[in-house]
């Protein structure tokens, strides 16, 4: 298409101008247009008859008033012709958007369809009858009730020392919560069997076992005497004669 931009005779009493190209069947088909200044501006893509209609001052408000949008002022009666563009979007896309003369009949699209949904209506409820004001229509839908299973997400499985989680349950359709998962606790360790004693230096001899989810060791050690104590016991025992240690330090320097 081509932008055409004309000069029309400059008459104080046009506030606006519209232009129609005639269509195969002598129908007048709306085209983008803007009129400024006694310039008119329109989009033309066919060889054929366009049509300038220009709008005038009321002769006694000074602009023309078209509440029953019979193309007409109801002031002044004089014949007027606005246009308004009339949209229609389903799920954010436009499926249809057409310009209008005002008190034509709107075109409505076929009712969407949308998988496991139904098609409620326009919103808000659509005028038949274009009115010279921009309208945007948005299709709302009906949800169907829960009859699936749903989709399980962000489960966890537990370990040997962390808890797990059983998953959140959505429905497949729509996407709402079905079902909170629920928390698992750990499964803790699945320790094999001890492995001989071996000596491990200062009178020490030592055991271990493994656990075969995680591989983590458990090692027990003992002391020749033949007590046997668990690792955690000797770490106990080192760091109290650490603490010892440093209790007497302090009471040296303390004199």
């Amino acid at each position: 298409s081509i932008n055409i931009s004309m000069p029309v005779d400059n008459d104080n009493n046009i506030y606006d101008m519209s232009v129609y190209r005639v269509g195969e069947g002598g129908e007048e088909i709306a085209c983008d247009s803007s009129y400024d200044g006694g310039v008119i501006s329109f989009d033309a893509n066919h060889f054929s008859t366009y049509v300038f209609v220009p709008v005038y001052l009321c002769s006694i408000t000074g602009k023309h008033i078209d509440a029953n949008s019979d193309n007409y002022c109801d002031i002044c009666d004089e014949q007027i012709r606005l246009t308004s563009t009339v949209t229609f979007i389903v799920d954010g896309e436009i499926v249809s958007e057409q310009v209008y003369i005002s008190g034509t009949d709107v075109t409505v699209p076929a009712d969407p369809e949308k998988e496991g949904f139904t098609f409620n209506c326009w919103t808000p409820e659509v005028v038949t009858k274009a009115t010279g004001e921009d309208k945007v229509y948005v299709a709302t839908w009906e949800a169907p009730e829960h009859t699936c299973t749903g989709h399980v997400v962000n489960a966890r499985a537990a370990t040997c020392t962390s808890c797990g989680n059983t998953g959140d349950t959505y429905c497949t359709i729509c996407g709402t919560l079905m079902e909170r998962g629920e928390q698992t606790p750990a499964t803790g360790h699945s320790y094999g069997e001890w492995s001989e004693w071996r000596s491990s230096g200062s009178n020490r001899s030592s055991r271990y076992r493994t656990c075969s989810t995680c591989g983590q060791r458990d090692v027990e050690t003992k002391h020749s005497g033949g007590k046997t104590i668990t690792l955690k016991e000797l770490l106990d025992m080192l760091f109290s004669r650490f603490f010892e240690l440093i209790k007497e330090r302090f009471k040296i320097r303390g004199r």
